[in-house]
C-alpha cells in the first residue's frame, strides 16, 4: 500500500517539474537542452557498462523514475539505442506536455518502480537505470526486485543517488529513505529503525558493485547489480524482505 505521505507529496514533485517546463529549467538550462535533444550521445557510464555485459548491437535500456524527460542520452556510435522511460507521475507529466506544448524525444510513461512487472515482461532489458529517484519511492526494496526481474540474465541494474537523502532533506515529502555504503556493501535505512544490507539480501541472484563517484559537481553513490545467469533468489527470501518494508510504510512520519 502506498503511504499517505508519499501520495500527498506527488503535487510537490509535480510543482517542481511544472516550473521546470515553464522556465525551461532556468536554474539549469543545459539540463533542459540535454533532455530535449534527440541527438545527444548516451552517457559514457552507460556505454562502459554496456560493453561489459552486451555483445549485441542493439542496447535496450529502461530509465525508471525518469521524470518527464529522461536525463539519458539517446544515440551512440557503439550501439543502436532502444530507450524507454517510466515514472510514477507519468500521467501527470502528460498534462504538462500539452499545457506547455513541449514534447520530449522519449515520452515518459506511467509506471511505479514497484510495479514494473505490471507493464513489462521478464528479461526485457539489457540495462535498467535509476538516478536520484528510487530513494523517493515508497518501497525501494520492491523497486530493486522489480528492476532485477525485467532486466535479462547477464544484464545490469544501475542506481545513482545522493547519499542519505532522507537525512539531507529532513525527511520532507517523498524523502523517507537513505542510501549509503558500509564496508563496500549497499545499505538502505530510514529513521524508523529499518536498515537492510541490500548487497547481502540479493547476493544469491546478483553480483553487486557499490562505490562513490564524482559526476560533475555531485558526489553520488553508484550501485550496479549484475544479474547472474545462474543462481535464482532463494524462495521466500525477497518476499520476506518486501513484507518488512511494507510494514514500515504505514509508520512514516510527516
Amino acid at each position: 500500500m502506498k503511504p499517505k505521505i508519499w501520495i500527498d507529496s506527488k503535487q510537490d514533485e509535480l510543482a517542481f517539474w511544472e516550473d521546470w517546463f515553464a522556465t525551461k529549467s532556468a536554474q539549469y538550462p543545459k539540463d533542459f537542452e540535454r533532455r530535449m535533444d534527440p541527438e545527444v550521445q548516451m552517457d559514457s557510464y552507460i556505454i562502459e557498462l554496456a560493453k561489459k555485459i552486451n555483445n549485441e548491437k542493439i542496447l535496450k535500456i529502461l530509465d525508471t523514475g525518469a521524470g518527464p524527460a529522461t536525463c539519458l542520452g539517446k544515440v551512440s556510435k557503439d550501439f543502436e539505442i532502444k530507450l524507454s522511460a517510466v515514472d510514477a507521475l507519468g500521467d501527470l507529466y502528460s498534462d504538462l506536455y500539452v499545457k506547455y506544448n513541449i514534447i520530449p524525444p522519449i515520452i515518459t510513461e506511467l509506471c511505479d518502480s514497484e510495479e514494473l512487472l505490471n507493464k513489462f515482461e521478464l528479461d526485457s532489458f539489457d540495462i535498467v537505470h535509476n538516478r536520484n529517484a528510487l530513494d523517493h519511492s515508497y518501497n525501494p526494496i520492491e523497486g530493486i526486485s522489480q528492476m532485477l526481474s525485467i532486466v535479462r540474465k547477464g544484464g545490469a541494474v544501475i542506481l545513482l543517488h545522493e547519499e542519505n537523502e532522507g537525512v539531507n532533506e529532513g525527511y520532507w515529502g517523498m524523502h523517507q529513505w537513505n542510501f549509503t555504503i558500509k564496508k563496500k556493501d549497499f545499505v538502505i535505512w530510514n529513521r524508523e529503525g529499518f536498515s537492510m544490507n541490500i548487497t547481502k539480501a540479493f547476493a544469491n541472484s546478483t553480483d553487486v558493485d557499490s562505490s562513490i563517484i564524482q559526476m560533475g559537481p555531485a558526489r553520488l553513490i553508484q550501485v550496479i547489480f549484475y544479474k547472474k545467469i545462474y543462481g535464482p533468489v532463494k524462495p521466500g527470501i525477497i518476499s520476506l524482505l518486501k513484507t518488512r518494508v511494507n510494514n514500515l510504510t504505514n509508520k512514516f512520519k510527516r
